[in-house]
Parts: structure tokens; sequence; C-alpha cells
């Protein structure tokens, strides 16, 4: 059905449900009434409806379960907002005491920059997405996934331990500290860039497609890299990187691990690092497929070529270069001091 400039007063409720579809244009919702959407289909396939050009007053509530979209909404200080499964609300305006609760399985999409505020409750398994604008100090609790739309920018971006972040193409990230997992590119959605990230303990890094530019990996943290994804400057400081596709002018800082290797699963002709600095007490591991070309190998540091691994162009500059039966070194491998050593 279709509703197009209704006003709901003091006291008054208005539910609309059920049909295969539902539209509301200019609808007003006074201080006192509340608004009932309920879009018909199942939680896996919801009905999708629309609210457009709502205005939520003062005192108001407006109430959604179902697969409703809320777009152009604006809300005023003092309403109740309460976004249900498979509801969609898209505000234009977001004052400090109006109550926003985001439940599970439902979306707010910010538009223009603008953050949650500490009156807006994201439930475990909701969704923000950054439609558009440039974002800064976004929070991802716990069970909750933020979506960077194309043409979006974040910077001092905190994941949490449980929370997701995933950067889509077209979207950037800028210094984002995770405890959580910061993704780029999923599934079929390929992925955007992100510089500056500082993956903490527990955190993790998944660059499925995109690019990352100066992470740092922290002890007990990790990131991976696949095939469609590649990685600049990257610092290992005690974490674990794994790259299957291709990463430049990585560090292994002490208690660090660069594995690199071919993913059968996602099989590539090989994965590929080059200009690898491997410092004391950090260790680089090439498996079948790995290739490292041009890597520096200092005091204390080693270099484990396994079987299918290839180094090429190597110089141990102090470290230990370990060469498994299958393994092979390639080029000219350099020992530019006495204690150096190959195994």
């Amino acid at each position: 059905g279709t509703v197009i400039n209704a006003t709901i007063d003091s006291g008054g409720t208005a539910v609309v449900s059920g049909g295969s579809s539902l539209f509301l244009s200019n609808t007003v919702i006074e201080g006192g009434g509340t608004l009932d959407l309920v879009a018909g289909g199942s939680f896996d396939d919801p009905t999708q409806a629309s609210l457009n050009n709502a205005a939520v007053l003062s005192g108001s509530a407006l109430e959604s379960i179902g697969g409703v979209a809320a777009t152009a909404t604006t809300v005023e200080a003092g309403a109740v907002v309460d976004v249900g499964f498979g509801f969609t609300l898209s505000a234009l305006a977001l004052p400090s005491d109006v109550i926003i609760k985001v439940e599970k399985g439902a979306t707010l999409a910010l538009v223009g920059g603008i953050l949650p505020t500490s009156t807006t409750i994201v439930s475990s398994g909701a969704t923000l997405e950054l439609a558009s604008g440039v974002f800064s100090g976004l929070a991802v609790g716990s069970g909750v996934t933020a979506k960077l739309d194309a043409g979006v920018t974040a910077s001092a971006t905190t994941v949490q331990a449980g929370g997701v972040e995933l950067v889509g193409w077209g979207a950037t990230d800028i210094g984002a500290r995770v405890s959580g997992i910061l993704e780029l590119g999923v599934g079929s959605v390929p992925g955007g860039n992100s510089s500056g990230t500082l993956v903490e303990s527990g955190g993790g890094l998944l660059v499925a497609t995109g690019h990352v530019d100066s992470a740092i990996i922290e002890s007990h943290g990790y990131a991976v890299v696949s095939r469609g994804g590649s990685a600049a400057n990257t610092t290992v400081d005690g974490g674990t990187l794994t790259v299957f596709g291709s990463a430049t002018g990585t560090t292994v800082e002490s208690g660090g691990s660069l594995n690199v290797m071919v993913n059968y699963f996602d099989a590539g002709p090989s994965a590929t690092v080059v200009s690898t600095t491997v410092a004391s007490g950090g260790t680089e591991t090439l498996g079948s497929g790995g290739v490292d070309i041009g890597a520096t190998v200092l005091s204390g540091g080693n270099l484990v070529v396994n079987s299918g691994g290839t180094a090429s162009g190597a110089m141990i500059s102090g470290g230990t270069l370990e060469i498994a039966s299958g393994g092979s070194a390639q080029g000219t491998i350099t020992f530019a001091t006495s204690a150096g050593d190959m195994l």
C-alpha cells in the first residue's frame, strides 16, 4: 500500500504491515505518536518497504521490523528510533539526545560523515553502513559490522575485539586500530585501500583484494594477503603476516613471522615478496610457490626456504639462510659479513 502526507498525533499509533510492498512518504510522527512498520516476508528474505522523507519529532517513536528502508529521515532530539531486523535507516540528522536502537539484523546507514552519538545503541549482529562522506573516530563494537561504501574515507577507526570493518571498492581506511577484523574485499565485492593500520593483539587484517600500505602487525596479531591482494611497507612487529599474493618492503621485527606460499584453494602461479628486511629475532619462511626477491637478512634474522620455495638475490648480512630439501636459491646470494650462515 501507499501512504502520503500522513501525520501521527500525540497518543496515536499507526501500524503499517503486510503486502508485497509498502511505501510511505512525507510522514510526520509528532510527540507521543508511534509508527510501527512491519514488512512481510521471512527473516531470510524480507519483503522490502520504504519510508521516505519522514520527520520523527521529539517524544515520538519509530519502531520497525522486516525489510524496510528509511531514507532522508530527520530525527529530532528526544525521539526514539528502534531499528529492527531487516530495517535500514539512513538518517540525515542525529542529535545527541536522540535514542537510536539498532537491533540485530538491522542497518544504520550513515551519511555526510555524521557518526552515531553516545545515545546510539548498536546491538551485536547489527550493521553500520558508511554510505557517503568522510568519517573520523568511528568505534565498531563487538558483534557489529561496519561497511565502507565507494567514495567513503574513514580515519582513526577503532575496531574492538569481535567487531568487523569491511572496506569496499573505492573506499579508504586510514589509521585504524584493530583488535577485531579489518577486511578488504569480501566474496564477490572487491576491496578498497587501507593505510597505517595497527593490528593489535588478537586482531586480524584480511586482504582478499585491494591494497594495504604501512600496516603494523603487533604480537599475537595477524594479517593475510590473498592472491588478489597486495601489501606495501608492512612492519611485522611480533605478529604474523601470511602472503598468498604480493608484498613489497616488508620488515620482520623480533618475534615476527612472514610466511610466503601459494594457497592451493585459491591457486596462483606464485606468491611473491620483494625487498624484505628480516631483523634480529624475525623469521621469513618460503613455502611451496613462495618467491622472495632481494631480501636482506640482518644479524639474528632467519630466512628459511622450504620445499618449493625460492630465494633470489638475497643478502645475508649477519643472519641465517636455511635451504631445506626441495628449496632453491637463485641469482647471487651475497654474504655481507663473515658472521652470516647458510645451512
